[in-house]
């Protein structure tokens, strides 16, 4: 594999190799390492790399899903058929051989004559192979460093935009996000306060409670959302997530019944969420042009490698400068994705 050819993929993959060479094998058919004496083909890499993709994934999906509570359990907001399900979907054939074909990795392959004629490269099943490969290379290159792998794993299946796809969220998730959005764009921050259900019959009181709230006090936390000069909501459930997220309920009824949610985008932007996705999904609806991104690296007095990124969305444009390129890229889309959204809002 030639420099410019190692420069390309690991610009894609956003990762730099200690040992170039196993990148080099990761796109090693067999084929090729036949015909080829003394080249070691990617078969092992594919093992290692789908073993750690599962981990990986799952670790993503762990972190993003569930919490260990005060007493030391952990709780989830999926049970374990719903994870396994997302999982294999993500990890599935066509979704990993989809990924490498929208990223053009397939080109970069080293085959055989066989190979080549058949045009093996733009079957799923060897698209997947490489995915699987290109993880199991990075894995043994990072020494197993299950931060690292997961970093790759969660920019090369675009998690981002995965987990940003409201088919993919929960309806607690789509409320939340939208009582967000709509907080931020009143310059309005709302206060949570969760304390256990006997701390809060004591502080309201017996009386109190059955004349407003009635059968609604269930479960072991309660969880009192103060929206300053709206009123406070309260929100009940086995765990503080249930509870926070049935307050949030609560407050989002509320807007939806007071008419406040009438003139909504349907995007939602908190800072939280990927700027390079909602930027696009503006472009998608029409609210904007289609953002332009350029890149270039260069190295600096350090020996590192520090990405420069320029966007640009009709007028708008900025430029910013990360040791990733991912971070680059998103700290321009967050600051035009700002001004778009305020140009947007001064005429809704």
């Amino acid at each position: 594999m030639n420099r410019q050819t190692y420069d390309k993929i690991t610009e894609i993959i956003d990762y730099e190799f200690d040992n170039p060479n196993l990148l080099e094998q990761a796109f090693t058919r067999r084929s090729f390492a036949q015909e080829n004496r003394g080249v070691e083909d990617n078969e092992v890499l594919e093992f290692i790399g789908d073993k750690a993709l599962d981990i990986s994934v799952m670790k993503i999906l762990t972190d993003k899903y569930g919490e260990v509570m005060d007493n030391g359990y952990f709780n989830s907001r999926y049970r374990e058929g719903d994870l396994t399900a997302i999982k294999k979907r993500l990890v599935e054939r066509d979704s990993l051989a989809q990924c490498i074909t929208y990223m053009g990795l397939q080109r970069f392959l080293r085959m055989g004559q066989g190979d080549i004629a058949r045009n093996v490269q733009n079957d799923a099943s060897v698209k997947e192979d490489l995915f699987e490969a290109i993880i199991g290379a990075i894995t043994l290159d990072c020494d197993w460093d299950i931060d690292v792998i997961c970093d790759v794993v969660y920019d090369m299946l675009d998690l981002d935009t995965v987990f940003y796809n409201d088919n993919n969220l929960t309806s607690e998730e789509k409320r939340s996000r939208i009582v967000q959005q709509w907080c931020s764009r009143n310059n309005i921050k709302p206060v949570f306060r969760i304390i256990p259900r006997d701390q809060f019959l004591l502080e309201v009181g017996i009386s109190n409670i059955i004349d407003g709230l009635g059968d609604r006090i269930i479960g072991e936390y309660v969880c009192q959302l103060t929206v300053d000069g709206i009123d406070e909501f309260s929100g009940f459930g086995d765990t503080k997530t249930d509870a926070r997220d049935d307050a949030i309920h609560e407050f989002y009824e509320y807007l939806k019944d007071s008419g406040y949610l009438d003139n909504e985008l349907g995007v939602i932007y908190t800072g939280s969420e990927n700027p390079v996705s909602v930027l696009h999904e503006l472009y998608q609806k029409g609210y904007c042009d289609e953002p332009i991104y350029t890149f270039q690296s260069v190295v600096d007095d350090r020996g590192k490698t520090v990405w420069k990124c320029k966007g640009r969305v009709g007028d708008i444009e900025y430029s910013s400068s990360a040791t990733s390129k991912r971070g680059a890229k998103q700290d321009v889309a967050d600051a035009i994705l700002r001004e778009v959204l305020d140009s947007i809002t001064d005429k809704v």
